[in-house]
């Protein structure tokens, strides 16, 4: 029996053709204390329309302009009461109806947060991603968050103390994960897949040099010849697999 409040919270603009598929794994999570918040950075399309249609189980829903997906996701921290927050993106979706049943099943309170593995959807298939090699296992200098931030429940007590840094374009969930656990948080592996990332094509996949870079400033390796090295090597392997795919 589930004995704490969970924060779902989605940012959205201009999402009308994926935004509902989100609500409703949602709201149809069973036997679990959901408060769900909508921020929106003011659509020009239907999406406000369609978040209109499930308003009074939305707890929270907020449209207006922001400085982007990290200071939206800053808002809702700030609007949330529950005692962990997850960030869910329009168009993900949770794995199945009792992922968060599942995940706070037992007592969970002396850790600052809670990460699952998730599927990826390719080509109209899902193909399952474990988690079993999150940063603080990697024995790579370079080394990446090892989990979506779909599949990862923060404390909320923890996101206030490490909001999310603005000054990332693209990993801000990663320097908020990182700082926790620098900082003496706890982490749980609830070895179950939370989310379905649906994002392919996003703004990571689109900027990987810059996602490369901002990995390495969060690991303080950025200046480093070692991260020079790799990050060269890993331009040609992007530039060789966009030439092939010309091809």
């Amino acid at each position: 029996m589930m004995t704490c409040r969970i924060t779902i919270v989605t940012v959205t603009y201009n999402c009308a053709d994926s935004i509902e598929k989100t609500i409703l794994s949602v709201l149809e999570q069973e036997n679990a204390d959901i408060e769900y918040i909508i921020i929106d950075g003011e659509s020009k399309d239907s999406t406000l329309e369609i978040v209109g249609k499930y308003n009074k189980r939305i707890a929270k829903i907020v449209s207006e302009r922001d400085k982007g997906i990290y200071d939206a996701m800053n808002k809702a921290i700030c609007l949330a009461s529950g005692d962990w927050i997850l960030f869910m993106n329009s168009g993900d979706t949770f794995a199945d109806r009792h992922v968060v049943e599942k995940c706070f099943s037992c007592n969970l309170q002396d850790y600052a947060a809670i990460y699952g593995s998730w599927y990826s959807r390719k080509n109209n298939h899902l193909v399952h991603v474990p988690c079993d090699t999150p940063f603080w296992k990697s024995k790579k200098r370079y080394k990446s968050m090892g989990f979506s931030h779909q599949s990862v429940f923060v404390k909320l007590e923890w996101a206030r103390k490490f909001p999310f840094d603005l000054s990332y374009k693209c990993c801000a969930d990663y320097n908020m994960i990182y700082n926790i656990y620098e900082n003496g948080g706890r982490f749980y592996c609830a070895n179950i897949p939370i989310a379905i990332y649906d994002g392919v094509g996003g703004f990571s996949d689109k900027h990987r040099s810059l996602q490369r870079k901002e990995h390495a400033r969060i690991l303080g390796i950025e200046n480093t010849l070692y991260f020079r090295i790799f990050f060269i090597k890993e331009e040609l392997k992007s530039k060789i697999k966009n030439i092939l795919k010309i091809k």
